[in-house]
C-alpha cells in the first residue's frame, strides 16, 4: 500500500466527500446556485442556451476560483482584501527615492578637491608669512643697530 505524504505537511487539506475539500464543496454549491439563478432567467428570455450557459459561467466563475485557486497560500478573497488595505485603508507613505551614487562620488571628490586646495592656500600663506616675518626680523636687525645720518 503506498500512501502519498505531501513535501509541506501545512499544504494538507482534510477531504470531507471524494476529493472535494469543505471550501470547494461550499463554493461549489453556491456556483450551482449562482448558475441555476442566471441561467433559466435568461434562457427564457433569449431563449439561446449558449449565451445562457456563457453567461452563467461568467458570472459562476469567480465563485469556483474562490474555492479552487491560491496565490502563496492564501485564496483570492484574502488577497483582495489585503490589497484593498495596502491600497486604500493603509496607503504607502513612503516615495521611491534613488540616489545616484555616481553623483555622491563627484560631489565628495569636488568637496576633497576643494578643501585641498583651501589647505594649500593657508599653507602658502603661512609660508609666505613667515618668509615675511624672517626677512623683516633680519631687515631690522641690520638696520637698527647702525644709526644713519641724517
Amino acid at each position: 500500500m503506498i500512501v502519498p505524504i505531501p513535501d509541506d505537511i501545512y499544504c494538507y487539506e482534510h477531504k470531507v466527500w471524494g476529493n472535494f475539500t469543505k471550501r470547494q464543496l461550499i463554493c461549489g454549491l453556491i456556483a450551482l446556485a449562482v448558475i441555476f439563478t442566471v441561467f433559466i432567467p435568461v434562457f427564457w428570455k433569449t431563449s439561446n442556451p449558449r449565451l445562457s450557459c456563457f453567461l452563467a459561467f461568467v458570472v459562476a466563475f469567480p465563485v469556483i476560483l474562490c474555492g479552487v485557486w491560491k496565490k502563496d497560500g492564501q485564496y483570492p478573497e484574502k488577497v483582495i482584501w489585503y490589497q484593498c488595505r495596502q491600497r486604500f485603508k493603509f496607503p504607502q507613505k513612503r516615495k521611491f527615492v534613488m540616489s545616484n551614487l555616481y553623483e555622491i562620488i563627484q560631489r565628495n571628490q569636488k568637496e576633497y578637491e576643494s578643501a585641498y586646495e583651501e589647505y594649500e592656500n593657508k599653507e602658502q600663506q603661512k609660508k609666505k608669512k613667515s618668509r615675511l616675518r624672517y626677512f623683516t626680523s633680519l631687515v631690522q636687525k641690520r638696520h637698527g643697530s647702525k644709526q644713519h645720518p641724517v
